[in-house]
């Protein structure tokens, strides 16, 4: 089989695109001497086996590097309204600043609100009710 010997197979710490090349090469080999190969056990069905095999993967690789893509295109969309969301809180803590100067127990409350530290949990669990803040009049007592 020296027509044979210059079909390598494709190593494994190379470029996909050279893998795919080179597992190209190896089949299309293959089906150019199946007649000497199969006296060594290839059959037909094995080469077309190989042959969807490698489709697949090629089909995988396209739809692996769309959601790469549109992670990544994600990401920057979710960074730019961070960034417009930090922004809207910043111009609400100058308003509040001035809105609350004379209700320091409600501003007080506005500096624990507006620090958003990371990204949001969400919760499976119903929010519990606002309680009004100290001192503005909504407050029962219980006797």
């Amino acid at each position: 089989m020296a027509e044979l010997r210059g079909i390598k197979a494709p190593r494994k710490n190379i470029s996909e695109v050279r893998f795919v090349a080179q597992a190209k090469a190896v089949i299309e080999a293959a089906r150019e001497h199946l007649e000497a190969l199969g006296k060594l056990g290839l059959t037909a069905g094995l080469i077309e086996e190989a042959s969807r095999t490698l489709a697949e993967f090629e089909a995988i690789s396209v739809e692996a590097k769309v959601a790469y893509r549109n992670r990544v295109s994600a990401t920057k969309a979710l960074r730019a309204l961070e960034v417009e969301i930090h922004a809207s809180i910043r111009r609400l803590d100058r308003l509040n600043q001035h809105r609350f100067a004379k209700q320091p127990e409600v501003l007080a409350e506005w500096a624990v609100i507006r620090n958003v530290i990371g990204p949001a949990v969400r919760s499976k669990e119903e929010p519990k009710p606002e309680t009004p803040p100290s001192g503005s009049g909504g407050e029962t007592k219980a006797a």
